[in-house]
């Protein structure tokens, strides 16, 4: 599951979008790995994540570990949700990385609609 949830932040293609797909009421780490382009010796001091649609995609437990931060995703309604993790180095740069989700349904289960909205951005500080 790990390359599902996992994005590698690129130095030499910062455009890059990690898309991937789940199914509603699923529940998964989501990791921005910012390793190739963070310099040796500087930190990630804070780092925001940041969603189109908090409906289907509800954030919460942002933590920066390393030159990697992560949040927790519940994936609670059928659609599209875009997510962004921006980073600000200790040298004053920042950098992003893009997600691109699609949360498939699955009707014949009948599993409930999920109540909650989420925050559309969260902010974790090192």
């Amino acid at each position: 599951m790990s390359r599902a949830t996992t994005a590698y932040a690129s130095a030499y293609q910062p455009d890059r979008v990690h898309v991937a797909a789940f199914r509603r009421r699923q529940k998964a780490t989501i990791t921005a790995d910012f390793t190739a382009v963070v310099p040796e010796g500087v930190t990630i001091e804070a780092a925001t994540w940041r969603t189109t649609a908090p409906w289907p995609l509800v954030m919460a437990d942002a933590a920066i570990d390393g030159a990697k931060t992560r949040v927790m995703a519940d994936f609670q309604q059928a659609g599209c949700s875009g997510l962004k993790a921006t980073v600000t180095l200790s040298d004053g740069s920042i950098h992003n990385q893009v997600f691109a989700f699609e949360v498939v349904d699955c009707p014949f289960f009948g599993e409930p609609v999920a109540p909650a909205q989420g925050p559309q951005d969260l902010t974790v500080t090192a």
